[in-house]
């Protein structure tokens, strides 16, 4: 058989692969429609096997076409490319590493650019560090950089928030927290106080305690409560949080 003969041949296989995989696909198609309008467990099942045909002509499909590796299609290729990227590379340079195996060339004399890559990287080269290592350099930069913006934009957000929830009545300045506690504690404290009085006097009724002593009893109570106060008003740091209430 003639090459020409072989490769009508090859040209037909495909071209019926093709169709069998566009008829799969149509009956696939006719078939979503009608379990749309009356599912049934036997058409479900059969549209299971006409997705694993599919699935079986697009994987081999796949395996007949290998990705090509893009390739420079000589040296002069490869000496252009180089130059344009800042290395200082010569024509003859690029023949005689070429010679020696440093750069690696397919038979048909293309070389890959993942050989042109290895090219630069190895030490024998003599190029030192280009672009190819200058580009992860500024990858790492550039990726820092946005790591930065982005902390710098959710602290804008977080102030944003709360500058937001402020006027809202949810947070306060410190100052004014300050004073309102003053203020509640002052109230709290005259509440305390007549509640002293009413303490003193059912002491003196339930202990016996002269009437004249009621003033003593009452300070005494009195003293006692401003040392408590005193004691909780000392406290370096505020306990709890500030809410709204």
């Amino acid at each position: 058989m003639s090459k020409t003969e072989t490769n009508l041949e090859n040209e037909l296989i495909q071209k019926m692969a093709d169709s069998e995989l566009a008829v799969l696909i149509n009956s696939m198609n006719e078939l979503r429609k009608s379990i749309q309008a009356e599912p049934t467990a036997a058409k479900i099942a059969t549209m299971e096997k006409l997705k694993e045909a599919i699935a079986k002509h697009q994987a081999a499909k796949k395996e007949e076409k290998p990705e090509i590796e893009p390739c420079f299609n000589n040296r002069n290729e490869v000496l252009k490319h180089l130059q344009a990227l800042g290395y200082k590379v010569s024509k003859t340079k690029i023949y005689q590493d070429e010679k020696k195996g440093i750069l690696r060339m397919n038979t048909d004399g293309k070389i890959p650019h993942s050989a042109v890559r290895a090219y630069v990287d190895d030490p024998r080269s003599g190029l030192g560090i280009g672009v190819y290592e200058s580009d992860e350099k500024v990858k790492d930069i550039t990726l820092k950089i946005k790591e930065k913006e982005f902390e710098k934009l959710c602290e804008q957000v977080s102030m944003a928030r709360f500058q937001r929830e402020r006027a809202e009545g949810l947070h306060i300045k410190i100052s004014e927290y300050e004073a309102e506690i003053a203020s509640r504690a002052a109230v709290f404290e005259a509440m305390l106080r007549q509640s002293n009085e009413a303490v003193a006097d059912r002491i003196i009724i339930a202990a016996g305690i002269k009437q004249s002593n009621r003033q003593l009893l009452i300070d005494l109570l009195n003293e006692a409560l401003m040392d408590a106060l005193a004691a909780y008003v000392a406290q370096d740091e505020i306990i709890g949080e500030v809410m709204e209430g």
